[in-house]
């Protein structure tokens, strides 16, 4: 991360995304099922979609982005949870013991005083770069034969909302409002 997003995004929230991608990255490279990976790809998810949710609320340049970006996240969660099952997501996912979605909530708000419009482009970008890589573990489980075919449909969907997220977060390189 920038040294600027370092002194505008509170570490309570940083660390809470960073671990999110932590927990993908140590499942992908430990070879764990497509399960874990989903799981993973769904925390990863929760926490920019709570992130873009509250962002929306403050920041002036790209609030509809931010919203369309929670929107699209969210509806990746949902398809994961739902096809999950509980058990992997209090596991791996955004119920772990050590994913707080209310810390990532009240940090944002400190954000808002920190934050210049340069900042939220700056924190679009690094939430775009964090839900590609849960986009591209949903990618891959959606291709993965081993699956079942109900988990694969799941993933693929969730990839398609979570690669739209990137898209609003100005991941597609169409700029920031």
């Amino acid at each position: 991360m920038h040294d600027r997003l370092d002194e505008v995004v509170p570490a309570p929230v940083r660390e809470q995304l960073q671990s999110a991608e932590a927990a993908l990255s140590k499942a992908i490279s430990a070879s764990l099922p497509a399960p874990v990976h989903m799981a993973c790809a769904q925390r990863v998810v929760a926490v920019v979609g709570t992130l873009c949710g509250k962002l929306s609320e403050i920041a002036a340049p790209g609030a509809d982005n931010f919203l369309s970006a929670e929107r699209c996240c969210g509806g990746a969660s949902s398809v994961l949870a739902d096809s999950l099952g509980v058990y992997l997501i209090e596991k791996y996912g955004s119920a772990a013991r050590d994913c707080d979605l209310s810390e990532v909530r009240e940090g944002t708000l400190t954000m808002q005083w920190r934050a210049a419009d340069q900042d939220t482009a700056d924190i679009a970008a690094w939430l775009a770069t964090s839900v590609a890589a849960a986009d591209a573990a949903l990618d891959r489980a959606a291709h993965n034969a081993t699956a079942p075919k109900e988990l694969r449909d799941a993933a693929s969907t969730a990839a398609e909302r979570s690669h739209q997220a990137w898209a609003w977060l100005g991941g597609d390189s169409g700029g920031w409002p």
